[in-house]
């Protein structure tokens, strides 16, 4: 119940899914009734051009470079679709990408996202992991990447209710990126819904403490319920009312819980005996 609670204060949705393949209708847009990208470019993927362009770029032939550029321009497209919340057209063109170079990295952590946000959590799993594999493998030294598939994995675990395995995935990505500020809050925010108010604080204020955190609002809430949590109350009203002052909204039910406990509290430092 806390943990429903926390997330509700935190404008978050608790949700179940199946990781498994074919789980939660995790097939691929066609599968709606949709072409594929396979079905609508017929065309074989270039095998190994991706790759090719990150270690011998001198070696690339002709056709190398056409299907590079032809996957580079539907990468673009799909992340405008994207940004339209057009999922369906984003994965096709996500797809796309693949079909003429089976290798392109950015285009399958992109699959990965969108099948995310379409809640087809086995296939985004499955691209996520994929895109991990695949990185290790063509750019082994690149830890701000690999750090951000981690990143991806441990959301989606988080949103399946799968709490070891996402604290796992976001730890791996501080491991790799220690001032990777959506990971700590994330951590922040799980460690809230568990009810492990110290570690969830000291996660919140990581977050804080880093620049220009995209995060940095919904911290302030999550520290201030730790803190009301652990009895810190006057810390925790501290927060919501720089919050109030900086124009954000703030749960009421959760300002009136503070409150109380706060008059509670001095209420019972004055007629505690000896006073």
């Amino acid at each position: 119940m806390r943990a429903i609670l926390a997330a509700a204060a935190l404008g978050l949705v608790l949700t179940g899914c199946d990781l498994l393949p074919g789980g939660d209708g995790d097939g691929r847009p066609g599968q709606d009734g949709e072409q594929t990208a396979q079905a609508q470019d017929p065309t074989a993927a270039l095998p190994g051009a991706f790759e090719r362009m990150l270690t011998t770029p001198e070696e690339l032939t002709p056709q190398d470079r056409d299907a590079l550029s032809g996957a580079q321009m539907h990468f673009n497209m799909a992340n405008e679709e994207l940004r339209q919340d057009r999922l369906h057209k984003a994965a096709e063109r996500f797809e796309r990408a693949l079909v003429l170079v089976n290798d392109y990295l950015p285009a399958m952590v992109g699959v990965g996202r969108t099948y995310h946000r379409l809640r087809k959590y086995g296939a985004a799993l499955k691209s996520y992991e994929q895109s991990l594999e695949l990185s290790r493998r063509l750019q082994p030294g690149n830890r701000p990447q690999e750090a951000m598939i981690h990143l991806y994995m441990g959301n989606l675990y988080a949103d399946c209710e799968r709490y070891e395995e996402a604290i796992t995935s976001f730890q791996t990505a501080l491991e790799l990126v220690p001032d990777m500020t959506p990971a700590h809050y994330a951590l922040g925010h799980l460690y809230l819904e568990q009810g492990e108010w110290a570690l969830a604080t000291e996660r919140f204020n990581r977050t804080l403490e880093l620049d220009g955190s995209p995060d940095y609002y919904k911290a302030r809430v999550g520290r201030a319920i730790a803190n009301h949590r652990m009895g810190n109350h006057a810390r925790a009203w501290e927060d919501l009312m720089f919050l109030e002052q900086n124009g954000m909204q703030v749960s009421d039910s959760l300002k009136a819980s503070i409150r109380t406990a706060m008059k509670e509290k001095r209420r019972g430092e004055l007629f505690r005996p000896g006073s």
